[in-house]
């Protein structure tokens, strides 16, 4: 009888199963205002030397996606249902504290503005009065606020195409090929329906692997709020890999071109998001991510092996103005 209770249970829950797909019509424009908080320590040996970074402070802008009107006849593909849509940034805000081995100094963007300062009060960049400009327009250019991606996205928010690599440079090759921390099921969900997503991670930044990995997503459907044009979707986000001994090669940042190895690097992700059932949109997200471990990386110029441990800790929420 237990048995048939739960079934019966389980058939109950399943009767609110709906399809959930994301919706953009030609012509459709809708902005996202991304705000988070990010904690950062890079210690680097090499050798005897011994090199620590420490950064930490609020980043916020907004993500702009454009459906464009002259592609309305070809926009939706009618055998996967690709929609063409169009991302850039804009409004960048940051302040950042930064130490480096004994020098500790903040960081400010906001839009075009760059000021860059020294504990004690020394100014080393200031847009505003002219200090150091090119360094301040190198700033901006890494940050590529100014950058556009064009794109292909299916009704799960999976990012199709070549636009996909496009849109990984957009995000500093911090994201897979999904455009939010979200992707739907295949088939109609309903409270408590779980399903797995496999992001294929083959770069970290610049850094190209050798060898593509799988990293699952894990959804779960935990309810339903809301009635009518309000109605939302709960779901939840957890995520835990380790990936060990990843050899790749490539561009890194203030390095330029090294080869590296992924000794170990844990990655750890929780997360809700909140999606309009009729509208098909991202109501709200927020997540919080951890990446530990440890890399060896070789710089071509020097061709001495640095052992580098990173510890992240990201706090995010996305939510349409």
């Amino acid at each position: 009888m237990r048995v048939f209770a739960a079934l019966f249970l389980f058939a109950a829950l399943q009767d609110d199963a709906v399809e959930l797909k994301f919706k953009y019509a030609p012509g459709d424009k809708e902005s996202v205002v991304m705000d988070c908080t990010l904690e950062m320590e890079v210690s680097v040996h090499a050798g005897a030397e011994k090199h620590e970074q420490k950064m930490s402070g609020p980043i916020k802008l907004t993500l702009n996606l454009n459906c464009p009107k002259e592609v309305a006849s070809k926009s939706l593909d009618a055998e996967a249902g690709l929609t063409k849509l169009v991302a850039s940034f804009s409004d960048p805000e940051m302040t950042q504290n930064v130490t480096m081995g004994d020098t500790t100094f903040e960081l400010s963007v906001k839009g075009e503005k760059v000021l860059m300062k020294t504990e004690d009060g020394k100014v080393i960049i200031d847009t505003e009065n002219g200090v150091n400009p090119e360094a301040a327009a190198e700033i901006i250019k890494e940050m590529a606020f100014s950058e556009k991606a064009e794109f292909q996205l299916d009704p799960r928010g999976i990012i199709k195409g070549k636009g996909s690599e496009k849109v990984k440079e957009l995000f500093g090759g911090v994201v897979g090929d999904n455009l939010f921390p979200l992707v739907l099921p295949e088939k109609a969900a309903g409270t408590g329906s779980t399903w797995q997503y496999k992001v294929l991670m083959d770069k970290l930044g610049k850094m190209k692997f050798g060898k593509a990995v799988e990293v699952p997503l894990n959804f779960k459907l935990e309810k339903f709020e809301g009635e009518g044009a309000r109605r939302v979707a709960v779901i939840s986000l957890k995520q835990d890999v380790s990936l060990k001994n990843i050899e790749c090669a490539g561009e890194m940042d203030g390095v330029g071109k090294a080869k590296m190895v992924i000794k170990k690097l844990s990655i750890s992700m929780t997360g809700e998001s909140r999606f309009n059932v009729t509208k098909g949109r991202l109501a709200k997200a927020s997540v919080t991510g951890k990446v530990s471990g440890t890399i060896e990386v070789t710089p071509e110029a020097i061709d001495q092996t640095m052992d580098v441990h990173v510890d992240v800790t990201i706090k995010a929420t996305m939510e349409p103005k």
